[in-house]
């Protein structure tokens, strides 16, 4: 909590079989509310390196509360994204989802969260259900 939004960032290529290569760069923060409320967004680019060469630029966050002493959290997010291509660059595509989001500490390094998030657009997804586990080291 030295830096506003605790910020990380990261980068990721990813080497696809028979499809374009992609490239992906993230700004996450996130950080406390107050007691027991807490904040995150993700700031994403993403880029196609071949084919049609797809941009996408997304921003997902979200807040949740501490219901069950660090062990059960409850909350809610949002996901918007804007994608295009080459052949009509600033003609996107607008994705928007929303959603309610959970997480279960089974031990204090692990985590399960679940995020079943609805499509509120023509060109989003009908829904979109994240289950993530994760070990903290």
């Amino acid at each position: 909590d030295e830096i506003w939004g605790n910020p990380t960032a990261y980068l990721e290529w990813s080497a696809r079989d028979q499809a374009p290569d992609h490239v992906e760069a993230k700004l996450l923060l996130g950080g406390e509310i107050d007691t027991s409320w807490h904040w995150g967004a993700n700031l994403v680019y993403e880029q196609e390196t071949g084919g049609l060469r797809e941009s996408g630029y997304e921003v997902t966050g979200g807040v949740s509360k501490t219901i069950l002493d660090q062990r059960f959290s409850v909350g809610g997010e949002v996901k918007v994204a804007l994608i295009d291509d080459e052949s009509d660059r600033g003609n996107f595509a607008e994705e928007v989802l929303v959603g309610p989001s959970v997480q279960f500490r089974p031990t204090p390094n692990s985590h399960i969260d679940v995020a079943p998030l609805v499509g509120l657009t023509d060109d989003s997804p009908d829904a979109k259900i994240t289950i993530l586990f994760g070990w903290e080291f």
